[in-house]
């Protein structure tokens, strides 16, 4: 399974790569007035306009510092019909992508009950990696929201 991995604070996360479209410089976005703080804004992407998530608000708490480094991860999700949707995830810091078998990942540790998007973790030498499982890192109660034409 190819991987790309991005962090989080001290913590590194995977996404499957298979997922992502494209991966883009963060640039600057609309902003959504009255949307829950993990929304960073909107992105306009080839003639789209895409939502964009802040994984350091959601998976740290703390919105992402914009760095060199900061990217904005396209990906697609399906939505409640099975119609792909374009999501953008910004991650303050992309690091590489990385092969690594499924097999090498387990349901080990603590996962709260709010934070069903956590997958299995893989441990190396290198540190641990956990995986982010895109489809669920939208609340489908949110989703008429970030996706209102799918409602």
């Amino acid at each position: 399974m190819l991987l790309v991995l991005f962090q989080v604070g001290p913590d590194t996360y995977a996404v499957d790569a298979r997922r992502v479209t494209e991966v883009v410089p963060a640039v600057a976005l609309r902003s959504v007035p009255a949307a829950p703080p993990w929304v960073a804004g909107l992105l306009g992407y080839r003639g789209a306009v895409v939502p964009v998530v802040d994984l350091s608000r959601i998976l740290g708490g703390v919105d992402s510092v914009p760095r060199l480094s900061t990217r904005i991860l396209i990906t697609t999700v399906s939505d409640d019909r099975g119609k792909e949707r374009l999501l953008g995830l910004m991650a303050e810091s992309v690091l590489e992508t990385l092969s690594r078998d499924v097999t090498e990942f387990r349901q080990e540790g603590v996962v709260p009950r709010d934070a069903a998007f956590l997958g299995r973790i893989s441990c190396d030498d290198r540190g641990m990696v956990q995986l982010v499982e895109i489809e669920k890192l939208v609340p489908a109660a949110l989703a008429p929201m970030l996706f209102p034409e799918a409602s």
